[in-house]
């Protein structure tokens, strides 16, 4: 259907980022930080524990791009390792760098100018 609008999950994104890691780190780099973003935003807790199997069926990106990726993303600040990785088996969780406009402002500044609400769990 011809400009149907988008429908389903989103996640807001800070564009200038999403740019920056696409030109240091390529596109498939913004495809694997979207995949892992979005669990992490989807658990409310800025951690991701999907495989690397869910990444590649989400992106459609190769494995051993998603597992570079994720090395390169930790490199940028855009994600830390908390558990997980290395020599052991165990499945790796990261935590994503918040966005600071996701965070729930209105607790943290009851006397805002913006009507709107922002930061609200709710997908």
């Amino acid at each position: 259907m011809a400009n149907a609008p988008f429908t389903g999950r989103w996640s807001p994104v800070p564009v200038q980022a999403a740019f920056d890691l696409a030109r240091s780190k390529g596109p498939s780099a913004v495809l694997v930080w979207l995949s892992m973003l979005s669990d992490a935003i989807q658990n409310k807790n800025w951690q991701t524990s999907r495989t690397v199997g869910e990444i590649v069926a989400d992106t459609g990106v190769t494995r051993n791009t998603v597992t570079r990726v994720q090395v390169a993303l930790v490199e940028a600040g855009y994600a830390a390792v908390l558990s997980g990785g290395g020599k052991t088996r165990r499945k790796k969780t990261f935590l994503m760098t918040a966005i600071a406009s996701y965070a729930r402002k209105a607790a943290e500044d009851p006397v805002s100018n913006d009507a709107k609400p922002i930061g609200d769990w709710k997908l």
